[in-house]
């Protein structure tokens, strides 16, 4: 090979393949770059993420129920922080909020020998807590044939229609799904998680606070439950089936639950400690219940079909059929709207239960 030529070569043309030790020590050099990726882009991030969580929700996220505006002559009973607080009696304090742990003895002092617990559906963020119920209570509150207490109990309901997130969030939501249908998966998502919720936290904080409303004696308590609130109810009576011989009347109000549970021992042993039975309102214009609900549960929901044909019923449980009255509007959320037909209709079950003899 010519001199210049030889001259020209690259620098790496001359390099000797490295020994055994050489090569190891390229390895473990590459190895510890890569590593330092992995802590530089991977893990870096998530503990500065982390981090940030915590500091958000130890000074900066704003306190429970911040903005509620609570109605008075209600006593409003909170689930949310049932994992780490356990129930929580919510009291207004100015303009904000102030929760402190329920007692029996406290949540005593409050109530009459009559109760109504009232037990809300899906889509009930926090902020909603006095406006859930507000066209029922209102009216029970007016209603002279009603003379007890009403509790609000607001389970831990995480789950938010898109529609109705703000609207940073429901852009980030549009500009990930671009052009794919982003709305059925995130609202069935929402929709499954407040289901759990409901059958776990939320019947197991419900029968908590059934226990601590049965400390007194002779004490009447009503239970009306809300769509996805009737499933935490039937929830619950699954779970403790003799604890339905603590309540009165229990009524269920456009029903999320498969129409089959009627024909569940549990119900059927449920219902017969009870002493006014289940009154189960339903609508077959309810297209919550007869399209979205029964496309996510994939059965047919006893809010929208009553008992039907094809299954029976356990003695003590009564259908009322709302179709006609409620119409075709919007009769899921109808039955709680001011002017309801079936406000009437609650209002004298419930009146009738508080004068029957335990």
């Amino acid at each position: 090979m010519p001199a210049d030529e030889l001259y020209n070569l690259p620098l790496a043309a001359f390099r000797i393949r490295g020994t055994g030790a050489g090569n190891m020590q390229d390895e473990d050099t590459s190895l510890r770059s890569i590593a330092g990726f992995v802590v530089m882009f991977g893990v870096l991030p998530c503990a500065l993420f982390l981090a940030g969580v915590y500091l958000y929700i130890l000074y900066f996220r704003p306190l429970p129920y911040a903005g509620v505006e609570l109605q008075p002559n209600i006593v409003y009973v909170s689930a949310r922080r049932f994992e780490t607080h356990g129930l929580e009696r919510l009291s207004a304090n100015g303009t904000s909020i102030d929760l402190a742990p329920l007692t029996a003895r406290s949540l005593g002092e409050h109530l009459k020998p009559t109760v109504t617990v009232l037990v809300h559906g899906y889509n009930a963020q926090e902020h909603k807590v006095a406006t859930y119920f507000a066209g029922l209570t209102s009216y029970l509150l007016a209603d002279g044939k009603y003379d007890g207490s009403i509790v609000v109990f607001d389970w831990p309901a995480l789950g938010v229609p898109l529609d109705e997130l703000p609207t940073a969030q429901r852009v980030q939501f549009e500009m990930m799904a671009k052009n794919r249908p982003y709305q059925p998966g995130y609202e069935l998502g929402m929709y499954g998680i407040d289901q759990r919720r409901a059958a776990d936290v939320g019947a197991r904080s419900f029968l908590d606070l059934l226990k601590a409303l049965t400390t007194t004696e002779n004490r009447t308590i009503n239970v009306i439950g809300h769509s996805m609130g009737c499933y935490l109810l039937a929830e619950a009576l699954k779970r403790d089936p003799e604890t339905s011989s603590e309540i009165a009347i229990m009524n269920w109000l456009a029903p999320d639950i498969d129409e089959a549970v009627v024909e569940e021992p549990w119900l059927h042993t449920a219902v017969g400690r009870l002493r006014g039975g289940i009154h189960v309102y339903y609508s077959r214009h309810d297209t919550v219940l007869t399209r979205h609900s029964r496309i996510a549960n994939g059965t047919a929901r006893l809010g929208a079909t009553g008992a039907g044909t094809a299954h029976k019923p356990p003695d003590g449980m009564e259908f009322v059929d709302m179709t006609e009255d409620l119409g075709t509007g919007n009769p899921h959320a109808g039955y709680l709207a001011d002017g309801s037909p079936s406000l009437q209709r609650i209002a004298r079950q419930i009146s009738a239960a508080a004068n029957a003899k335990p």
